[in-house]
């Protein structure tokens, strides 16, 4: 069968993302691009723009184009961590008319969108084209704000997505009975592909001498509700009961962080708990390699990408029952994530008994090896194929 020609288009891209989201983006895209198929990838930047086309090449030699829009388009936060200033939902609208004019030089056989940023552009390039749609769920609003629905007019853009879609991708089977069960989507639209990994922490030493000797406990993450970041900061207070030389790490920034700094200080944890901000590249596989124990205590986690990465770099690794990750991950530690109490009680029993953290660090290594980028492009070009079948029968 001839190549797939897909028009992709994303909101965020290495290397600069702000959350698991772009490095998905990238997996995807570049193994597709690897099995065959051709990829224009549309995202929006905040910078001028003169030259919206760049050729990129993959690291096995693959070849695709990211067409650039001049737009502010960012969800949550910045490249850096900053919080997002302006008209979002205006500049929503601005992107999609910007892409509508720049995909008509495109051929292209479907339409590819990542959450709820892109859809209102998919829908549109749909009706005018009358090309399939396929809209991929990395996270919803219910989600997004711990099983509420603050912004009604997201939710109803989500809404829109999931009944123009043609075919729906989620990362995960809890994001699969989340649609079902909250938005009322038939099961029968929905293909579930986890996403992979291909995370290989480079090794380095740690210079901060007040490291070297304590255990250290991380948090990797946006700083918001969905995430849980509260309560990792009471599993610390209660380790730190038991064993006060630890120090806890949040690696993140958004819109807890001041609230996170305060109550740190009101329980006067400031000595032990540590805000990193948003790290990249070297700073993270430093953190990573010199972390114990990761904690991933999320609301309502669609995947989870950080807690493979830490698997990847053989650490314990702790998650939520209400993470998809646990989906791919069956030797991590899944706790409520309400459960600080138990979850400080497997933080203690891992940093007590260097063994057992060393034997499930390994485990988890094992496990995150086997869950590829590779592997999730081959299903999605699969299910490409079959609702293109289904469209042209």
């Amino acid at each position: 069968m001839a190549k797939t020609r897909i028009l992709m288009i994303g909101w965020e891209y290495p290397p600069h993302n702000s959350g698991g989201l772009g490095v998905a983006c990238q997996g995807i895209v570049e193994n597709l691009v690897d099995q065959g198929e051709e990829v224009v990838l549309v995202l929006p930047t905040p910078d001028e723009v003169m030259n919206p086309e760049d050729l990129r090449t993959t690291p096995r030699g693959g070849r695709y184009k990211i067409l650039y829009i001049h737009s502010p388009l960012r969800p949550y936060v910045g490249k850096d961590g900053d919080e997002y200033c302006g008209d979002l939902m205006r500049d929503v609208e601005l992107f999609s008319k910007k892409v509508a004019l720049a995909a008509k030089s495109e051929s292209y056989d479907l339409i590819h969108v990542h959450d709820w940023l892109t859809v209102p552009t998919g829908v549109a390039l749909k009706e005018k084209t009358g090309k399939p749609l396929v809209m991929h769920v990395h996270s919803t609003e219910y989600d997004r704000t711990a099983a509420g629905f603050p912004n009604s007019m997201v939710g109803e853009i989500e809404r829109r997505g999931f009944e123009k879609a043609d075919l729906i991708i989620t990362v995960s089977k809890y994001t699969k009975q989340v649609l079902v069960d909250r938005f009322k989507v038939p099961e029968e639209k929905i293909t579930v592909v986890h996403n992979g990994n291909d995370y290989s922490p480079q090794p380095g030493s740690v210079s901060i001498e007040f490291l070297k000797n304590s255990p250290v406990v991380i948090f990797v993450g946006r700083l918001t509700i969905q995430k849980g970041p509260e309560y990792f900061l009471d599993l610390a207070r209660r380790v730190l009961e038991k064993r006060p030389e630890t120090i806890f790490v949040f690696a993140g920034n958004g819109d807890m962080y001041q609230h996170l700094l305060m109550t740190s200080a009101y329980l006067s944890l400031s000595g032990s708990v540590l805000f990193a901000g948003f790290l990249r590249d070297a700073a993270k596989d430093r953190l990573y390699q010199r972390a114990d124990v990761f904690v991933m205590p999320s609301v309502s986690e669609p995947f989870g990408i950080v807690a493979l990465e830490a698997a990847a770099a053989g650490k314990p690794v702790i998650v939520s029952k209400t993470s998809g990750v646990a989906e791919v991950l069956p030797s991590a530690i899944k706790l409520d994530f309400w459960d600080s109490e138990l979850m400080s009680k497997s933080v203690l029993s891992l940093i007590n008994k260097s063994d057992h953290g060393r034997d499930l660090g390994e485990k988890v290594m094992k496990e995150a090896g086997a869950v590829t980028w590779d592997k999730a492009a081959a299903k999605i070009k699969d299910s490409y194929r079959q609702l293109l079948l289904n469209n042209n029968g």
